[in-house]
Order: structure tokens, then sequence, then C-alpha cells
């Protein structure tokens, strides 16, 4: 008889899994006060490449050239135990054909910025120069103090 329930038990799970709707990734709330919102090279520029941090999606911005990664999870762990100085998180963004869009967040307050990273089809997209750029929060960003003194 406990086979049976065992057996009963497993085809009840395993039908729960297949038609409950799968959970997208979404960044936290806590995650969008600290990161959450626009962040420029140059804020206070039309033309400057932009990052957006969203709950639902990473997007890389550079007129007419778009990058965006999809369900992005914050990674405070990435680098292991050898964590860059001033290291904060990872967002991983995911898009199509396994490629990943990374925007490395570093430091506190004034100082935080972003660098971009990604798999390889995202780094050949992005370019050395935009991989080197760091990234700001700009005006009306959520989290950071100040973040107008960056234009």
């Amino acid at each position: 008889m406990k086979h049976r329930i065992t057996r009963h038990a497993m085809a009840s799970l395993l039908l729960v899994a297949a038609l409950a709707p799968s959970a997208q990734a979404r960044l936290s709330s806590g995650d969008m006060a600290s990161f959450g919102g626009d962040w420029s090279s140059q804020c206070g520029s039309a033309v400057a490449p932009t990052l957006r941090v969203e709950e639902d999606k990473l997007v890389f911005s550079n007129s007419p050239q778009q990058i965006a990664g999809n369900d992005p999870v914050a990674s405070r762990s990435y680098f292991g135990n050898n964590p860059p100085p001033g290291h904060r998180a990872v967002l991983i963004g995911q898009g199509a054909n396994d490629a990943q869009l990374r925007f490395i967040v570093t430091g506190v307050g004034k100082k935080a910025f972003i660098t971009v990273d990604g798999s390889p089809a995202v780094r050949s997209a992005l370019g050395p120069r935009w991989l080197a750029e760091k990234f700001r929060h700009c005006e009306g960003a959520v989290g950071v103090a100040d973040a107008g003194r960056y234009r």
C-alpha cells in the first residue's frame, strides 16, 4: 500500500508541475530600489548610450542598437570568494540562443556604476568601447542620492 501512495503522490506532483504556469524571474523590490532605473555614461545627453534596469528585463541602448536580457536575476556570489573591490551584484538577463547580458554593479551611492558584460555574442555586439565604459545612475533613478551630479 505504501508503494501505491508514493506512486500516486509522485503522479500528482508531476501533474501539478506540468499545469503550473512557468514563473518568470523578476528583480526583487530591494534590488530595484538599489539598481533600478536608467544609467548612462553621460547623464543628460540624448545621444549617449544608456542602460535600463527593470523588474523583468535589462536593456543596453545605443541608437539604433538595442540588446535586452529578460528574466533578470541578481547574483551577489557571481565572482565566488574573490569579488572585485567594491562589488555589489551582477544582474544577469537571458537572451535568445543562450545569450546573456550582464550588468556588473560596483560601488555605492554617488560612486555606484555599472560595467556591461555578457556571453561571447553579446560582447561581440557591444564591442570593446562599451565593455569598458562606466555607466552611472541618472536623474529619476531609484536608490542613488544626488544622481544628478553626474551630468
